[in-house]
This record gives structure tokens, sequence and C-alpha cells, in this order.
């Protein structure tokens, strides 16, 4: 294991305008190399039943079962050679396979692409595939350093300050995260236990680039404004101006504060 590393670089451009007005141009930069990224290395794989898989979509696009029976009139199914490899010795019986195939839970995953989840089921029910590494355990959590990230953002900031003790903020960001894991998996479940991410293992360990897309806390825009209000009241201000003691210290030196922030969704 290596020690994860976070370069970070900026560089800001200041100017007052006009009406005491204040306003900054900022260039924000961060790299994360080495860091801790979780893995199934015992992850199903689907390959070897992809081409049933999509004659299974087929058949349910001409309105027959996914097993190719029941079709409409003048329409002809195609029997997967799925039906036949989960009646291996020691799997299903041919009318348990036909009903997993035919399931609810399968045209559901036949409906989103869901492979690797019916590649999953199927190990499951039977071992007669191997299509996982060790067929003697389920997940195998592997903890690498093969986890890259890159941060680029564009920053503007306008803030203004009366004599009346008002502050005015405003703060514009446009920007884009990059990673191949979004969360940090130390001391967690495989992919990280955050709730603000629906990170989780990579779709497949053996397309590692598959997994380099926008972070799953990305947000392109953001604008955040910001308003601060210290109240004219206490000492030396224009109410209670003479108090002193308790009176001061409890009515004087209060402040409003408000934050907006507007921002873009997660990807």
């Amino acid at each position: 294991m290596q020690l994860p590393t976070v370069h970070e670089w900026n560089i800001g451009f200041q100017r007052e305008l006009p009406g005491g007005f204040v306003m900054q141009a900022s260039y924000i930069g961060r790299r994360g190399e080495h860091l801790f990224m979780a893995y199934d290395i015992n992850q199903t794989n689907p390959d070897p039943i992809i081409p049933s898989f999509l004659i299974m979509q087929q058949n349910r696009v001409k309105g027959c079962a996914n097993a190719g029976t029941g079709c409409p009139a003048g329409v002809t199914g195609v029997t997967p050679p799925l039906l036949t490899q989960l009646q291996t010795p020691g799997g299903l019986s041919a009318s348990a396979a036909a009903s997993f195939l035919n399931s609810s839970t399968t045209n559901t995953e036949l409906d989103i692409n869901g492979a690797g989840s019916f590649a999953r089921r199927i190990e499951d029910n039977t071992l007669g595939l191997k299509l996982r590494p060790n067929q003697q355990f389920a997940l195998i959590t592997y903890l690498d350093n093969s986890g890259d990230s890159n941060y680029h953002a564009a920053q503007f900031t306008l803030r203004r300050r009366f004599s009346t003790g008002l502050g005015l903020s405003m703060a514009y960001t446009y920007g884009k995260s990059i990673d191949n894991q979004s969360v940090d998996p130390v001391g967690a479940s495989s992919g990280g236990g955050l709730s603000t991410t629906n990170s989780r293992t990579p779709t497949d360990i053996r397309n590692f680039r598959e997994e380099r897309a926008r972070s799953d806390f990305d947000r392109t825009q953001v604008l955040q404004a910001a308003s601060v209000w210290e109240l004219p009241v206490g000492r030396g201000r224009r109410f209670l101006g003479s108090s002193h003691g308790i009176v001061n210290h409890i009515f004087g030196g209060w402040t409003i504060n408000s934050i907006y922030t507007f921002q873009t969704g997660e990807p």
C-alpha cells in the first residue's frame, strides 16, 4: 500500500471596483493520486451468459416469454442456451430453470440491461456455470491504491461592506470533479458507507477505465449569496448607545446572517 497524496494549487486576481465593491477571480485545481479504493475481486463475470441474455431480450420484444415460449400467433421465440446450462448436475430442474428465466426479477434486469445482477442471481442459485473466480466465497473485498481524482474550477466572488454594518457577498463556481471511486472505503463495506453517494464496487473490475466519470458529489455550478448585518444596538451604536454592563452584554453585539445556495444537481 502507498500513502495517498493530494496536490492542490490555485491562482487568484483581486480588484477594487467603484462603489466599494471588491471582485476576485480564481482558478482552483486539485489532484488525488494513489487513493484508497475497494472492490470485489470475486466479482461475477457475466460474459458467458451475455448471448443468452440478448436472446431473452429479443424474445421479450417479440412478446414471448424470456425462455422463448408462449409467443403470439405467427411468432417464433428462440430458446436461450442458458435454459439448458442451468440444468447442469447439481443445478436447477427444467421447470425451475424456466421459472427463473421468466421471473419478474429477470424481466426487470432485461429491461435495464442488468446482466451483472442477473449473473449474481445465477451464482446464488447454482454453481454450475462457474461465473465467480472463487465459488467458495461470495464477496471478497480488496483494498488498494488505484483510486484517482481530478478537480478544476473557476470561482468568482463579489463583496461589498457598508458603513452601516451591512456586508454582502456573492460567489459563483463553475467546476468539474472526475474520479474512479467517489468515497473513502476504509473502515466501510466495499465502495464506502457514506450516505451522500451511490458509488459502490466497480461495475467491471476487468476494466477500471469504465469507472472514470464525474464524481458522485460533483455539482457543475454553484451560486452562493450571503449577507451579514451587525445590528445597531449596544454601546456606541444607534440604539442603547450609552448602555453599560449587563445591558450591553445582553442587547449589544448581535448580528443577522443569511446564506442562499443555488446549485445544479449531482450526476
